[in-house]
């Protein structure tokens, strides 16, 4: 099946649903959003940002806690293994 007859049904072709042929500087998502886009409540948005941000925040601290604890754990043992089996 060739590429003309799958899109003799109608359909678009995948590179016609992805890039458009605008020449501004907008993506098609911005381009979308511009066009389609409602006017946000300045009070709801930053209620909304109140609550990602309680719970964003705290679990990007404990995630790098706990990256930054896997690290000292591998580094000690890698020290410790070396002074106990190389006899430094």
């Amino acid at each position: 099946m060739t590429m003309q007859e799958k899109t003799s049904s109608g359909a678009k072709p995948a590179s016609d649903v992805y890039m458009s042929d605008s020449s501004d500087d907008l993506d098609d998502a911005a381009a979308w959003v511009s066009q389609t886009g409602q006017d946000i409540d300045p009070v709801i948005e930053k209620r909304v940002r109140r609550k990602t941000d309680l719970f964003f925040m705290p679990t990007f601290i404990i995630g790098y806690g706990l990256v930054y604890y896997d690290k000292v754990t591998i580094c000690f043992s890698f020290m410790a293994w070396q002074t106990t089996y190389k006899a430094i």
